[in-house]
């Protein structure tokens, strides 16, 4: 695509709550992984939960082990995104509740670092 005499290079990501298993936490993310890369897709949006592949619990040696896969397969991740702050919003009244959301940011920023990822959402 030209946009003002400038080529565009587009790239396809999807999120991995479109995979089985995605909302719930339940997902083999490294199969994730390869089946968005086979069919075509260059970008993965992960999903940052209370649990799961990409979570508080998540290690830096885990998250790495995530990073490597990606780069062996040729996949780029494009984000981190979160449903979270439907559960935590920092707009909430209840102290706590904002207190976590604090915590998810931090930890959504944390795991950007480490897996070398420019955008969460």
């Amino acid at each position: 695509m030209k946009l003002n005499d400038r080529t565009i290079m587009w790239k396809k990501s999807i999120n991995c709550a479109a995979f089985p298993g995605g909302l719930r936490g339940r997902l083999n993310l490294l199969e994730c992984l390869d089946t968005a890369k086979k069919v075509g897709f260059d970008g993965i949006e992960l999903l940052y939960q209370e649990t799961g592949s990409i979570s508080p619990g998540t290690t830096a040696s885990e998250m790495k082990t995530i990073k490597d896969h990606c780069k062996d397969t040729g996949i780029e991740i494009s984000g981190i995104a979160t449903l979270l702050n439907w559960k935590y919003p920092f707009t909430s009244e209840d102290m706590d509740k904002r207190k976590r959301a604090s915590d998810y940011i931090y930890g959504m920023i944390e795991a950007a670092s480490i897996l070398e990822c420019e955008t969460i959402s």
